[in-house]
């Protein structure tokens, strides 16, 4: 039994810590971003075979707006909760059908 308690405290454990294995620390929301021209121009060269190497400069980036950053960040929140939900109803669902953990 003393088993068994062991291994659901270590798998609850790895659960909780599953999230930050998968998609890392917090995500890291900058506060700025490519322009929709050069984000153009790295496609195009895509298209054609070439690889998108540019001259780096400030023409390049602009600012994003607060509205922007905080989409991002709900964005980002929702996909870690859902990775560990996925994970829960995955994990006991298997317990459940096969008797065991794994």
């Amino acid at each position: 039994m003393k088993i068994l308690d062991a291994s659901e405290n270590l798998t609850e454990e790895y659960i909780r810590e599953l999230s930050y294995l998968i998609h890392g620390s917090d995500p890291i929301i900058r506060d700025y971003t490519a322009t929709e021209e050069h984000l153009e121009q790295v496609k195009k060269a895509k298209d054609e075979g070439r690889l998108p190497i540019f001259t780096l400069s400030p023409e390049m980036f602009r600012k994003r707006t607060p509205e922007e950053k905080e989409a991002l960040k709900r964005e980002a929140q929702k996909r870690g909760a859902g990775a560990i939900g996925r994970c829960m109803i995955s994990w006991t669902s298997r317990s459940w059908r096969t008797g065991t953990g794994r």
